[in-house]
């Protein structure tokens, strides 16, 4: 999890590979799944940062859709929850653009 500096903000694909990367542990030991537990609010709050910080909340929103589910959503319900967060973000921002135009 200490790739996430290195991501450039509102880069869906590495925070996928990442998350694919933690997904990957589980199961291999009930150490890691209870570690994954407590990653969950971490992630969660790393997710919501890089992604928000990009430049268009409105791609990553519909690139994310398509890639759900990213994480289980019963292992990482936090995390679960911000991709579904920026899901609904980035639909509210293209209609008030589209309201707008």
């Amino acid at each position: 999890h200490n790739q996430f500096p290195t991501i450039q903000a509102g880069d869906v694909q590495a925070v996928k590979n990442i998350c694919n990367s933690i997904e990957s542990i589980q199961g291999v030991s009930e150490i890691w799944d209870s570690t994954c537990l407590r990653v969950d609010g971490f992630l969660s709050d790393q997710v919501t940062r890089k992604i928000r910080s990009g430049d268009d909340l409105i791609l990553a929103g519909s690139t994310i859709e398509k890639l759900m589910p990213i994480l289980n959503p019963e292992n990482f319900p936090k995390t679960n929850a911000s991709f579904e967060n920026i899901i609904s973000a980035g639909v509210k921002q293209k209609k008030a653009k589209e309201d707008n135009s």
